[in-house]
């Protein structure tokens, strides 16, 4: 075996529905993109019409991480394998038994959105010399130069978008210039590939928790990624445009507004994940806010934080997301297999730990 193509990581996804007809149910995306391709996500529940709180995953944002996707799918096909036998799971060392798999799927419901970025994976792993390619393959704002096509999706979303709301040096993680593998597009979910993440919020109101898959570097991270957090000041927060080129700057001055009790909870989420990588086979995952020293903007776990402090209508949904690996953007497959395998226990464990 080794890495899924883009068509298998669809086949596979779509595959799901067929072989779990009463516990999968295929979600078509509405945007296409700019090479027309289709993406779909998988929402895994015992009742679709229960409206139960759900956790979502979603991987593959990045072209050159090629094995989110890999970790994504084998969660969702463990799990619906597993319920519908009335059977446990075992991770090398650590052991979920049957009683915790049914409970879990009996009580949340998951989404799962394996690939986001279908052209920027086809393109790493088929165009010679472009393997690290980590944008989409929007041209519209390459003036041509091949070496200028792309957005970064993890750089699209809408959160501080505007690169002036930070001190001008900081030295942030995103870019207004073409030429740089972080640019962030003309304006928030000016792509496809974002618009379809924000379309499965709009969807799933009922999403509490979220979790995007990347690598390397084996941690799990939470909100906020502008700056520290700090919970005495209500009003130094990301809406506050009185604070704007201030953020960014570690022990500067400001802080990200983080209510205490939501703060304790991202804590004792992202270390059951870290516990149950853990007792897998030995790997230690480091968990910790997303800000450390170099402040990032426009993505994925800041915005699902974010929308109900934009709109007090929207359900809070506590945000990660997740490096797997140490070095390598796409390991030897015999390499990956273990991280397959540790992640899938971390995330299981993060999923019964919302119950």
């Amino acid at each position: 075996m080794n890495y899924y193509s883009v068509a298998a990581v669809e086949l596979i996804t779509s595959n799901l529905k067929t072989k779990h007809p009463g516990l999968a149910k295929v979600i078509k995306l509405p945007f296409a993109s700019f090479e027309e391709r289709i993406s779909h996500a998988v929402h895994l529940s015992t009742d679709h019409t229960a409206g139960r709180d759900t956790v979502m995953i979603i991987a593959g944002v990045h072209g050159n991480e090629w094995g989110s996707c890999e970790i994504a799918l084998n969660l969702a096909v463990d799990l619906l394998k597993a319920y519908e036998a009335g059977a446990g799971l075992a991770y090398c060392n650590k052991h979920f038994d049957a009683e915790q798999i049914k409970a879990l799927l009996d009580e949340r419901d998951v989404v799962i959105f394996p690939l986001v970025n279908p052209d920027g994976r086809h393109h790493s792993q088929t165009a010679i010399g472009d393997v690290q390619w980590r944008k989409n393959r929007n041209p519209a704002h390459s003036g041509g130069d091949p070496a200028r096509v792309g957005v970064d999706i993890n750089r699209n979303f809408d959160f501080l978008f505007d690169l002036a709301a930070f001190d001008a040096g900081a030295g942030v993680s995103s870019s207004e210039d073409t030429a740089y593998s972080t640019y962030q597009g003309p304006h928030p979910f000016s792509e496809a590939e974002t618009k379809n993440v924000r379309w499965l919020f709009d969807q799933f109101p009922t999403v509490r928790w979220f979790v995007d898959l990347h690598c390397v570097g084996q941690v799990i991270r939470y909100v906020w990624s502008d700056d520290d957090a700090q919970a005495h000041t209500v009003s130094m927060n990301f809406r506050n445009p009185q604070h704007d080129g201030q953020r960014g700057v570690s022990a500067g001055g400001y802080g990200e507004f983080l209510a205490t009790a939501d703060e304790t909870r991202l804590q004792a989420l992202a270390q059951r994940f870290v516990d149950d990588v853990q007792a897998a086979h030995g790997t230690l995952y480091s968990a910790g806010p997303a800000f450390e020293l170099t402040p990032y903007s426009g993505t994925s776990h800041d915005y699902a934080y974010s929308r109900h402090l934009r709109d007090s209508s929207q359900r809070k949904v506590l945000s990660f997301y997740i490096e797997w690996g140490t070095i390598d953007y796409q390991p030897l497959w015999s390499d990956m297999v273990p991280v397959i395998v540790e992640v899938s226990a971390g995330l299981i464990g993060f999923c019964l730990a919302t119950r």
